[in-house]
């Protein structure tokens, strides 16, 4: 039997051992009772009185604060409703998993209410029992004295025989603060309520990911805007791909911390009606957590880079291993070079600088269009083979969610922030197959005035 089982036998018993005792009490004179108990049995029935309405009113707060169905959608629930839920074994694991380490002292309070009341009722006589139940056996009790009966029904004067030592202990075990589940039922709330208000440990490393790539985002396009020149081309767009960056359950981090792990950003230059590959490594040395506000919940302006136009060797102050870097000075040619090339663009973006990080090569893709997610949404919905799956549809929205909370207070985050300005870019392949990438954001990027 559970513990919200034997929780359920102790308040549907205690009315009918608080009636055979005021039954038998009726039965004595006062002279009777008082040279037999001196006040001891008014004692009783008054702390079992107490702790009937302590424990309903109790374990009434328990049900709810466990999200018990029954009891949560129900404004009022009476005594012997509450009994009826607690018999319910399918609430007693919710109770468990809220109550947690507390469960085994939850599970000690009750016994010592069900042995009190097996203490009592093994010495009340005449009570309406079932044939062959022993005289302590609770469930067979309440089974044929359910609870909600008006009156309890004695055939014969209750008899209660008890030594007066076993009283005294009965009257001190049923003191209130000795029984009373407020304590832990207060506890847990207050600790429930403490892990509500605090980030928990995935959380507040999410956090710190994201403060991350909004300090990173902007350096970003300050560097851009650094290295945009008239020489080529003054201005341009460039589409920034929007990431979830939420870690995957089981992932072990390939560094000790996951803010020390670069930011990889998926951009998409456009330049003369073409659209070319680059992707950026900001480095982690670039960020410091320690002093970035959003993690020190301190409003500040937005940091700048400032890069150096003049052409140098810069150092590369990432970590990698094998990387090395050349002083980007203008963007749109380096771009141009590789759209020549065939090339996908590679650069590290550094506290000294945006270079362009020599390595492996990797093939560009060869987008056809451009196209908005009001139009994708639009498309699905007259087309059912145009239409996103709900697995698509789900890593989407997590992408565009979350987009918001990483580069909210940058420049890649245009308001008002709507299905037309997300992007999706359109990739034909072989045998007539259409791939679509995204989702993302595009915005202006423009000579530094101030070079």
């Amino acid at each position: 039997m559970t513990g919200i089982e034997v929780a359920g036998l102790v308040l549907g018993t205690i009315p009918l051992v608080i009636s055979a005792l005021e039954h038998y009490k009726a039965g004595k004179s006062v002279a009777a009772l008082f040279f037999k108990w001196r006040g001891q049995l008014d004692t009783l029935i008054f702390r079992l009185k107490l702790q009937r309405t302590f424990f309903y009113l109790q374990v009434l707060e328990l049900l709810r604060s466990a999200g018990v169905e029954h009891v949560v959608d129900q404004l009022d629930v009476t005594e012997e409703e509450c009994v009826f839920i607690l018999q319910n074994t399918k609430n007693g694991g919710e109770v468990k998993k809220y109550l947690g380490p507390l469960y085994g002292t939850f599970l000690d309070i009750i016994c010592r209410y069900e042995k009190c009341l097996q203490t009592i009722t093994t010495k009340l006589g005449h009570i309406n029992r079932p044939p062959n139940a022993a005289k302590d056996d609770l469930a067979a009790i309440l089974a044929v004295n359910p609870p909600g009966t008006a009156s309890f029904a004695f055939k014969k004067r209750v008899t209660f025989t008890i030594e007066k030592a076993s009283l005294n202990e009965l009257i001190e075990e049923l003191r209130e603060d000795r029984l009373s589940l407020k304590t832990i039922i207060d506890y847990t709330r207050a600790q429930r309520e403490y892990a509500s208000r605090q980030p928990s440990r995935d959380a507040g490393r999410l956090t710190k990911i994201y403060a991350q790539v909004q300090f990173n985002a902007t350096s970003l396009f300050t560097a851009m805007c650094k290295i945009c020149t008239r020489r080529h081309h003054s201005k341009h767009n460039v589409l920034m791909r929007l990431d979830s960056r939420v870690p995957v359950q089981g992932e072990k981090p390939r560094f000790a911390s996951r803010t020390k792990e670069d930011t990889t950003f998926s951009l998409v230059f456009k330049l003369e009606d073409h659209l070319h590959d680059v992707y950026v490594k900001a480095s982690q040395s670039a960020y410091n957590a320690k002093t970035d506000p959003l993690c020190q919940e301190a409003t500040t302006k937005i940091p700048i880079v400032k890069i150096s136009t003049v052409v140098d060797p810069i150092p590369d102050d990432s970590g990698g291993e094998g990387d090395t870097l050349t002083k980007l000075t203008y963007i749109c040619r380096h771009v141009c070079d590789g759209r020549s090339s065939g090339d996908v663009i590679k650069l590290r973006l550094t506290k000294h600088g945006l270079g362009v990080l020599e390595g492996p090569y990797e093939a560009r893709r060869h987008f056809s269009t451009s196209t908005t997610l009001e139009k994708l949404l639009r498309d699905g919905f007259e087309d059912e083979d145009s239409r996103m799956t709900p697995k698509q549809q789900t890593l989407f929205a997590l992408d565009i969610a979350t987009s918001i909370l990483q580069l909210r207070q940058t420049y890649w985050f245009n308001l008002p922030f709507t299905s037309n300005g997300i992007r999706f870019l359109v990739q034909n392949g072989r045998a007539a197959k259409t791939t679509i990438h995204g989702p993302f954001v595009e915005q202006l990027i423009e000579e530094d005035p101030s070079r």
